[in-house]
C-alpha cells in the first residue's frame, strides 16, 4: 500500500494559483474554498461627462438638452452624444436605453425617459432633416 501524499496547505496552493484562492485565517484547514473573483472583474466604466459629450449638449436648443440625463447618468449620456451623427447608430441607441429587452428591469427614471423622447423628436423632425437625410418615423407614418 502506498504512503498518503503529503497535505496540501492553503499557502502552497495560494502561492501557485493566487486568483483562486482567498486568505484562510489561521486555525482553519478549508480544502474547497470559493473562489476569488475580484482580479477577473471588468473595469468600472467612466461615470463622468466626456468633453464631446459637454459641446454636443450644449450645441442643443435648452428645450431640448437632457439635463437630468446628463446628470444623473453620464455615460449614458456620452454613449447618445456619440452616436449623434449617425442615424442609425443614434435610433438603435435610444431603442436599446427606452426598450426592456431582459424583463422586469426598473428602466430610466420618468423625467430621463420624456428627455430621450423629446431629444428623439428633435432629432427626426429638426436634425436629420437639416442633415439631407430622411426621418425613419416621417417615413413610416407615410
Amino acid at each position: 500500500m502506498s504512503t498518503p501524499p503529503a497535505a496540501i496547505s492553503a499557502a502552497s496552493t495560494s502561492a501557485a494559483n493566487p486568483l483562486l484562492y482567498d486568505v484562510v485565517p489561521s486555525g482553519q484547514n478549508r480544502m474547497a474554498r470559493e473562489p476569488d473573483w475580484t482580479a477577473r472583474r471588468k473595469q468600472i466604466p467612466l461615470n463622468d461627462l466626456l468633453n464631446p459629450t459637454l459641446r454636443w449638449s450644449a450645441s442643443l436648443p435648452p428645450s431640448v438638452r437632457p439635463l437630468a440625463l446628463l446628470n444623473r447618468f453620464p455615460r449614458l449620456a456620452n454613449i447618445v452624444a456619440a452616436s449623434w451623427k449617425e442615424p442609425l447608430s443614434f435610433r438603435a441607441c435610444l431603442d436599446d436605453l427606452l426598450t426592456d429587452r431582459r424583463g422586469g428591469r426598473k428602466g430610466l427614471p420618468p423625467e430621463v425617459r420624456a428627455e430621450l423622447d423629446n431629444l428623439r423628436r428633435y432629432y427626426y423632425f429638426r436634425e436629420l432633416p437639416q442633415q439631407g437625410a430622411p426621418s425613419p418615423v416621417a417615413s413610416r407614418a407615410e
